[in-house]
Order: C-alpha cells, then structure tokens, then sequence
C-alpha cells in the first residue's frame, strides 16, 4: 500500500490538478472578531478579498490543533499506511510543529508505522510544488524515508518569486521576514520576493520596482534564467489576477515547451498576508515533480 501524503490548505493545488491523485489536505484557520473558520469554508473569495482592499475586515490566521491532525492521521495509520506530512515553511506558521506533536502521539498507538513530517520551506506554489513531488515519489513506490528526501531535495533546488502591489498585508500580519527592510522606505514600490531555499525560509527581497507593469516583465524573465540552468517543470501561482495569468502561461509555454505544473489561485490564509494582486512564478526540477500537468508529459 502507498505512502499516504498530507499537507495543509496552503498548498493551493487545483482541484482539477489533483484528479487521479491522493493527498490529504488539513485546513488552517481565519479568525476574524475572535471568530476562526476553517479555510475551505469561506465561501466567496472575491467577496472577502475586495473588503480586505477597502479596509472593511480585518484577518488573522490560525494553525490546525494536534487533534485536528490525529483525526486525520489515525485512520491512515490504522489501516496499516506511512504518513508524508508536507507543510508550510516554519519561518511563517506554526502548523509543522503541531505536526511534529501529532506524531508523537500518533505513534504511541501505532509503533510500528512511520510519520515524516516535512518542512516545505515555503507556501501557496512553492508548498505545492513539494506536494507534488511527494506524491509522484509515494506514486513511483518509495518509502516514506525516501519520500521525505525527496521533498527535502525538491525544497532546496526549487524557485519561488511572488510580487506583490503593497507589503501593507504582509506588514500587518507580522510575515514580513527579510523584506523588513523596505517598511521605512517612502517609495511606492513593487517588490519581488522570494520563499524558498528549504526548511524555516522566510519572505526574502529580490527586488524593489516601481511599478506593477516593470514588476511583471521581470518576473516573466525569470523563466528564462531557470530554463537556462536546466529547470524542466513550471508554474504559475496569483490572487485575484487572472487577466495576468493568462500573459505568464503564455510567456511560460513559450520558454519551456510544455504545459505548467499546476496553475495556483492562493487562497485567504495567504491572501490575509499578501493581499490581492500577487503574482508569482517557479520551478522546479522534473525529476522530482515530472513535466507537463501535474507531472504528466
């Protein structure tokens, strides 16, 4: 029987992505007035996303508890399988420790299984994109120690640029990371950020432009530059642009020859941080994720 792969709800993969796949998705949480609702229950995306822009709510957001987590694990590990558990960078959410805490309570019901718990170093496309790897190699037949390798390898060779219209959401919800340095700037900057690079990865500046247009040329040429360093596999994450994505697709089959990996709409645990109008490309190695849709040629 197959490793059994888990992650959380920022991976963001499409449903029509996922088809033919397992993956077991716990939800994080919003929390609005000391209200939480799990993230696959908020209902309108677009309604939520044009009152966070006019300033009419206001979001946090919430890990799963170890209890949410030993719901999901026991059965599988009940019915004899090895749990992959991929999450989102420790460097923006506690969730992987919650994991690592389920685990350990897992375990003292079912000795002889193995729970890997794996620190994807990254969120929403990058996230996805150790995802699939995971579940590709789980696919292939390896072994939960193997699989973890796997998405270790992938975390650390994958490419993850985001740019953002405002850090005004990342400043509000305290994810800011290496970015911190352009809060005091007066400038009405674009930036483009990075979050990957393995385990505990942080928002990281690459660069400041001024405007959003400039900010999407030079995202766009960043498939240029993986495809010049061999990256086969590629995609497209956003919120709330597809008119944009629409040019990125364009621009990424006509670099790479091929399909993109997965297309990423983020939803609002990311969104309460990024805020509407991220637009963001990566890639990844094929031999850990494959080429074309979801890994298919």
């Amino acid at each position: 029987m197959s490793v059994a792969i888990v992650s959380d709800s920022t991976h963001y993969l499409p449903a029509d992505a996922l088809a033919g796949h397992e993956l077991h998705t716990i939800p994080l949480w919003l929390v609005e007035n000391g209200e939480a609702t799990r993230e696959d229950r908020i209902g309108d995306w677009t309604e939520l996303y044009r009152a966070l822009r006019a300033g009419e709510r206001s979001l946090s957001t919430s890990q799963p508890s170890v209890g949410e987590f030993l719901e999901l694990y026991e059965p599988l590990l009940a019915a004899g399988r090895d749990i992959v558990s991929v999450h989102i960078t420790s460097g923006m959410s506690g969730t992987i420790e919650t994991a690592r805490q389920a685990r350990e309570e897992a375990l003292k019901a079912h000795p002889d299984r193995t729970i890997e718990v794996v620190d994807s170093g990254s969120t929403a496309g990058g996230l996805a994109f150790v995802v699939a790897a995971a579940i590709k190699a789980s696919e292939d037949g390896k072994s939960a120690a193997d699989i973890a390798a796997t998405c270790d390898a992938t975390s650390r060779q994958m490419h993850v640029r985001f740019g953002l219209d405002t850090l005004d959401y990342l400043r509000r919800g305290g994810r800011v990371g290496r970015a911190q340095g352009l809060l005091g700037s007066t400038l009405q900057i674009r930036p483009i950020l990075k979050l990957d690079g393995g385990p505990g990865a942080v928002n990281e500046t690459v660069e400041k432009i001024r405007t959003s247009s400039k900010m999407r040329q030079r995202l766009l040429r960043f498939f240029d530059e993986w495809a010049a360093e061999g990256a086969e596999s590629w995609a497209v994450m956003h919120i709330m642009v597809p008119d944009v994505v629409d040019e990125f697709l364009a621009a990424g089959r006509n670099v790479f020859g091929t399909e993109p990996l997965f297309i990423c709409e983020a939803g609002p645990v990311v969104g309460a941080h990024t805020g509407p109008g991220m637009v963001g490309v990566g890639a990844a190695p094929s031999e850990f994720v494959g080429v074309g849709s979801f890994g298919k040629a």
